[in-house]
């Protein structure tokens, strides 16, 4: 059994024979779904070439041949799920640097406003870009630009984006419409605090702890 990926052509080598000789062959490629033992057939492949498409994965894919009634089958066909797959989109790098980014920054949220906010972590400020204009600013001033806070924050129904401490002893508040920052909370300062956050169907946002021993409701 050979192994194929989605996106490959196949064509069948040679048609199967019988004695005497078929008055006419047709063709109907087939496909037996991963866990499956029922072979079905495949709407609208009825030649002798079929392009294994993206429902084939992890299945496997046959030809079958009526000849006068009399049926036979090609060899079975493996589809992998490793394929590789044109990107319907342009890959492009964008050069920040002159803004002094670099790993002062681990993590980004996107603002209901389409822009990415960079989220601090080693620098003092947060760093905004907008994806359609290709241009960033940096604003806000945080005291401390060594590992203040948590690599991970979430984007509330507000409008604003919160950022739980790691080093800092203040949650961040992001008021994305104004690109201004606020602080609130006073929680124990500590290495590594917590590790990110998350918006719970309540509405409300909880903090994911990493050395701290408690959980932040916000």
């Amino acid at each position: 059994m050979t192994n194929l990926d989605y996106g490959y052509e196949v064509t069948i080598a040679q048609n199967a024979t019988s004695n005497p000789a078929a008055s006419s062959i047709t063709n109907q490629w087939q496909r037996q779904t991963f866990g499956n033992i029922i072979w079905e057939d495949i709407l609208g492949a009825t030649t002798d070439t079929y392009t294994i498409a993206r429902e084939d994965r992890w299945a496997k894919i046959r030809l079958q041949q009526n000849l006068d009634g009399v049926k036979a089958y090609s060899n079975q066909l493996q589809v992998t799920y490793d394929e590789w797959v044109e990107p319907p989109f342009d890959i492009e790098e964008i050069d920040v640097s002159e803004h002094g980014v670099n790993i002062d920054y681990e993590s980004a949220v996107l603002g209901a406003n389409g822009r990415i906010y960079s989220l601090p972590t080693n620098t003092t400020y947060v760093f905004s870009y907008d994806p359609v204009t290709k241009t960033g600013r940096k604003f806000g001033r945080i005291p401390s630009a060594s590992g203040g806070y948590a690599t991970g924050g979430v984007l509330h129904p507000n409008g604003k984006i919160y950022v739980l401490p790691q080093q800092s002893g203040n949650i961040l508040e992001i008021d994305t419409d104004t690109e201004t920052i606020d602080y609130f909370g006073n929680l124990p300062r500590g290495t590594n605090a917590y590790s990110g956050c998350v918006l719970a169907l309540n509405g409300k946002i909880y903090g994911v702890p990493y050395y701290e021993t408690q959980v932040v409701e916000i």
